[in-house]
């Protein structure tokens, strides 16, 4: 502490006499006890304080800029830093093609073996047989001889033989009274009634196009199958009835003529199919004209009931 006082009293003196000024300073240079005091003019202390502060402030700047600069140690010894190792530069992707596989070999075709016709031929009829719908319900006798038949056979034991038991019975009709064979005749009349009612409600439990399938199956099966000769087409009354030609009709109106009556059926055929040939066309147009109107019935009928198209057949002539 007493170096600085002593230090900052120095440096106001020295500006006092450098100034030229008489400042009138009495110093005292008596220490007491760690004490000092210097007496300085009213009028230069605020000059004097600024002045030292600034004096103060310029040495040490000089100070400061007069100090040599440490140079800066450097070690010899010192391992040099090796430079950092280069990342390796990325690589671009590069979208390789997906390569096409390779194209199989097609397999040979195995040679189907021809099916053996009769082998075939039964594979159809037994699809047809599906269609055909020959659950048709089982029917009355509808003739007295066979209603009495039925009668006395449901009376003999299953064991025994039909032969001689049919011609015993044959017998025994022929020596029934007028009375006997007059009730088997009445009962056979309601047979055929009954039989036709269950028939038509038979019928009627199937749809047209059924019924049109059946018959066309029934058809088919009557060429190649020789055991289904006499299944016959369904009778039904919802079916559109079939266009007739210009021949039927000419022939149809022949025979109900009455010109032939007393004639055999080939003598009578063969006379209107002559009389037909020698017709003009103006004769013909009018029965032309009947078959054209009733072919266009019969095909609007065929598409609103069964849902389909006449089939065209060009192997057969519509007249002779």
């Amino acid at each position: 502490m007493w170096s600085t006082v002593r230090s900052t009293a120095a440096r106001q003196l020295r500006v006092a006499r450098a100034a030229k000024i008489n400042t009138g300073i009495s110093v005292s240079s008596r220490v007491a006890r760690g004490t000092a005091s210097f007496v300085i003019p009213t009028s230069y202390r605020l000059v004097l304080s600024s002045r030292s502060f600034t004096d103060t402030s310029a040495e040490l700047a000089a100070k400061a800029a007069a100090k040599p600069k440490a140079a800066k140690s450097t070690t010899t010894g010192a391992k040099k830093r090796k430079p950092a190792a280069k990342k390796p530069a990325a690589k671009k992707l590069t979208t390789k093609k997906a390569k096409k596989p390779a194209a199989k070999k097609a397999a040979p075709k195995r040679v189907k073996k021809e099916q053996d016709p009769e082998v075939k031929l039964r594979l159809e009829v037994r699809e047809l047989k599906k269609t055909a719908l020959f659950k048709e319900p089982k029917g009355l006798p509808e003739q007295p001889w066979l209603v009495y038949v039925a009668k006395n056979l449901k009376q003999l034991p299953s064991a025994s033989d039909l032969g001689p038991t049919v011609k015993g019975l044959a017998v025994d009709y022929n020596s029934l009274s007028a009375s006997e064979k007059e009730r088997l005749e009445t009962e056979a009349s309601q047979n055929r009634l009954a039989n036709e009612a269950a028939y038509k409600a038979w019928v009627e439990t199937h749809s047209p196009i059924e019924i049109d399938a059946a018959n066309r199956a029934r058809q088919r099966l009557r060429k190649i199958s020789p055991a289904h000769k006499r299944k016959y087409d369904i009778k039904d009354d919802r079916l559109p009835k079939r266009s007739l030609t210009a021949y039927t009709m000419f022939t149809k109106a022949r025979w109900n003529s009455g010109e032939y009556a007393g004639e055999s059926f080939t003598d009578t055929s063969a006379n209107i199919v002559s009389q037909w040939k020698s017709l003009s066309a103006a004769e013909k147009k009018p029965y032309e004209d009947s078959a054209a109107a009733d072919r266009e019935r019969y095909e609007k009928d065929l598409q609103s009931v069964l849902n389909r198209k006449i089939q065209v057949r060009h192997n057969k002539s519509a007249s002779p």
